[in-house]
């Protein structure tokens, strides 16, 4: 009946494993499954209409990743959004290595202060210099500062790599004293709590362990431990550091075995033992020197792939026979996913109790068949509309609702979708429909009409006999967004709806007002104008916001949703914005984008540059992710993530950057990489802080993301992909050639090294490649699922560079 509540939750199609172990120990192991197992399981996926993603969050920290000190909480929330899926999600390679540990970046206020009475001298100048205290979290917290507050060659662009070298090595001799000082501060603060001494001892690995087998109900249905151990270890081995906990000694002394790590270790492998079914224990020979080496330990390492492959594709056979009949309906998955985002936007929705009042009233009217919501962009229509379709069917429980968020699901691109559609779940919904006069039996689904000229009538006869055979059950047709339909069939136009409803039917609708929109303009030409609407017809406008409730409810959903406040003299600084800008600002988008920067002040930090109006804010969130994650990364991963028709999925994502020699030279310009992928780190940055600003939505078998609101599009567009120039249209022929599938399987993607690589990494390169040839690595993608590719190919056609040999293709 299409009412809001009446939802049922969808399998999972898209399938994240987070790889979790130490750094160094099992790199040869890392490696060989990127290269050789995950191709072999992905394949398999795509067989079985699912998609399997590899999330290795070792490899690819960059140094304006690792200067923020946000390494560890993207790689719990990573972890924590594999965990969607009920199958294995978890895959562990903990071996003898106890790993980094690392103190936390932000300390509670009385736990940090109970800490620093322990510490004295030079250590605590170094807490007193690095850290600060936040008054914004709540509760407070000290923080630590980036990297490059006090070193700023850390991640100074123009620096030496001398320089670059001085400063890591600089960092990490205060970072080496700062964590003793804690450590041992922990340990003889009095009244601590365990759980607060382990932030101080608990390496990352642990942590992501203990997060995997606590957070879910089955670990056991979830984890895999592949567990290698060596027969025997020598501290004294150049190598062992690598695969072992080890006390370096001080002059004279030789090194020795980390008998605390390897406690915590003991006890945490006893742990996973206990809980843990899926375990894989391999026996191997340390080599002197090098520990693990590919042909040295060949048996080893070709049963892991195999026992990891067996795995993953086992996991993956139980998750397509997970998947229930009704998510292969397409019209339950549609209307599933428009109730979902609905539910998502009044889950966060405050104010404008009055406009959702008056609509209300209005659908309740008997004389008004057509209630019209209009307004300027960036002023909530959307969450108003989700507001009125969640009150409506609480008050109506015997309605039958056709609720379409246009843009939100393939089904509402398009006038004929959403027709067709609504004819579906109109025969659906209501008792059998018998055919017209002189016809026996019933209309079926079969009927529905393709062509739009013969599906409009059928449409307006269709709601008229549903109306005539339930004449006690109320039909609210409400669709949101109307001017994002695209002009086929005149979509805009909306004279595919009928101008005179039958009596127990409404029709709620929203649109931009401006002339380019159309929409308005045609309604005002069906029903009046809007100051003098026909009768069955009337006109609300969402005005802004009053710029008194502004900072409240901007404080309010700093507070709810992201534990966080703001000073006196920031709140003023807001105060006064809303009260001078007016309307430019006072609009939900405005608070919402400024919300995304506020959470990121801190007590101590001077107010950055505030927009004037949502699209200078826009262009302020821009800057800053530029600014923190590379111009580079972000302009090619939001041209790709705005050109794609529909949205693009994570792997999607990985796989387009991957084949993009400019990112990945730029991100390798100092190291190299174990496979020649674009490390999932980077982008899952990108995506963190976008955050709400991404909607995901359902295609075919995949979860996709795009923009959520038509200005973030355009602002976008305008600064990252503008029609006609020569990057745009390289963007466009690089994802015609993904969804052509020209690089993927066996066909790999041939590429050089840059000038700057050669000059920094010659001999790194000559003594990996003994041929001397740089172009010899390549890159494959996957193999793109026949869904995704016949619905964004064609789109690519006309703007790509290569547009005549792509359609011969």
């Amino acid at each position: 009946d299409g009412r809001f509540g009446e939802r049922f939750s969808l399998a999972p199609t898209s399938i994240r494993v987070f790889v979790s172990s130490t750094f160094s120990d099992t790199e040869v192991e890392r490696n060989l499954l990127l290269e050789r197992a995950v191709p072999e399981v992905r394949k398999y996926a795509q067989q079985l209409q699912l998609d399997f993603t590899f999330v290795e969050m070792r490899w690819g920290v960059t140094s304006e990743a690792a200067q923020s000190h946000a390494t560890a909480d993207l790689c719990l929330e990573e972890l924590r959004d594999c965990q969607r899926s009920t199958h294995i999600n978890f895959v562990s390679l903990l071996a003898e290595k106890y790993g980094y540990r690392p103190f936390p970046a932000r300390i509670d206020k009385a736990l940090f202060e109970a800490l620093r009475r322990c510490v004295h001298g030079e250590s605590a100048e170094l807490l007193d210099s690095w850290f600060r205290e936040d008054e914004n979290a709540v509760p407070a917290v000290y923080m630590l500062l980036p990297v490059a507050t006090h070193l700023p060659d850390y991640t100074r662009k123009a620096a030496t790599v001398e320089e670059r070298v001085a400063a890591e090595r600089a960092w990490w001799q205060v970072f080496e004293q700062m964590q003793l000082s804690l450590r041992q501060a922990a340990q003889q603060a009095p009244g601590l709590t365990d759980q607060e001494r382990a932030l101080f001892t608990f390496s990352v690995t642990e942590s992501e362990t203990r997060h995997a087998l606590e957070d879910v109900p089955n670990p056991q249905e979830c984890c895999v431990w592949f567990c290698r151990s060596f027969t025997q270890l020598d501290p004294c081995d150049p190598a062992c550091s690598l695969f072992t906990d080890v006390i370096r000694g001080g002059r004279g002394q030789m090194p020795r075995l980390d008998d605390n790590a390897a406690e915590l270790l003991r006890q945490l492998k006893t742990d996973m033992g206990t809980v843990l079914t899926r375990v894989h224990n391999y026996s191997v020979d340390f080599e002197p020197r090098v520990g693990v080496q590919a042909h040295k330990h060949q048996a080893y390492l070709d049963q892991l792939c195999r026992d990891f492959v067996a795995e993953m594709c086992s996991s993956l056979d139980r998750v397509a026979a997970s998947i229930p009949a009704e998510q292969k309906d397409t019209l339950a998955v549609e209307l599933l996913q428009q109730a979902a985002f609905a539910a998502e936007r009044v889950a966060h929705f405050q104010g404008r109790t009055q406009v959702v009042k008056t609509l209300l009233d209005h659908i309740a009217s008997p004389a008004k068949s057509f209630v019209i919501l209009h307004g300027e962009s960036g002023r909530g229509k959307t969450s108003v509309m989700c507001k009125v379709y969640e009150s409506y069917s609480a008050t109506h429980p015997d309605a039958v609702v056709l609720a379409r968020f246009v843009g939100i699901s393939p089904g509402t691109s398009t006038a004929g979708r959403l027709v067709h559609g609504f004819c579906e779940q109109l025969l659906r919904a209501s008792q059998p429909v018998p055919r017209g006069e002189g016809q026996q039996g019933y209309v079926g689904v079969e009927d529905i009409p393709v062509r739009f000229s013969s599906l409009v009538p059928f449409f307006h006869k269709l709601l008229a006999d549903v109306a005539a055979l339930h004449p006690e059950r109320p039909l609210l047709l409400l669709i949101d967004s109307t001017d994002q339909l695209s002009d086929e069939d005149n979509g805009r136009s909306l004279r595919w709806l009928p101008l005179e409803p039958p009596p127990t039917v409404s029709v709620v609708l929203s649109t931009l007002p401006g002339e380019q929109y159309v929409c308005l303009p045609h309604l005002t030409q069906r029903h009046g104008a809007v100051a003098q609407p026909r009768p069955n017809a009337c006109y609300v406008e969402l005005t802004p916001l009053r710029p008194e409730d502004c900072v409240p409810a901007l404080l309010e959903q700093l507070g709810s949703s992201h534990q966080r406040t703001l000073t006196v003299e920031q709140r003023q600084a807001l105060i006064t914005l809303f009260s001078e800008q007016g309307d430019a600002v006072t609009t939900p988008l405005y608070v919402r984008l400024l919300m995304q920067q506020a959470r990121r002040w801190h007590s101590f930090s001077p107010l950055p540059p505030l927009g004037a109006d949502a699209r200078a804010l826009i262009a302020v969130l821009f800057d800053s992710l530029e600014r923190e994650q590379g111009c580079l990364l972000v302009t090619h991963s939001l041209a790709y993530l705005t050109a794609a028709k529909t949205g693009l999925s994570l792997l999607e994502m990985e796989d387009l950057l991957s084949s993009d020699d400019d990112v990945l030279n730029e991100c390798y310009e100092w190291w190299l990489p174990p496979t020649r992928r674009i490390p999932p780190l980077l982008f899952a940055r990108v995506k963190t802080t976008l955050g709400g600003f991404l909607v995901a939505r359902q295609t075919g078998t995949s979860t996709v993301f795009a923009w959520h609101h038509r200005q973030l599009v355009e602002s976008a567009q305008e600064r990252y992909l503008k029609p006609g120039t020569d990057f745009a249209k390289g963007i466009h022929s690089a994802i015609a050639d993904y969804f052509l599938g020209k690089y993927s399987g066996d066909i790999k993607k041939p590429f050089k090294y840059s000038d700057l690589q050669l000059k920094r990494l010659g001999k790194q390169l000559s003594e990996r490649y003994s041929s001397g040839m740089f172009q010899d690595m390549l890159t494959g993608c996957a193999t793109v699922s026949e869904c995704r590719y016949l619905s964004e190919q064609p789109f690519f056609f006309p703007v790509s560079s290569e547009r005549q040999q792509q359609q011969q293709q």
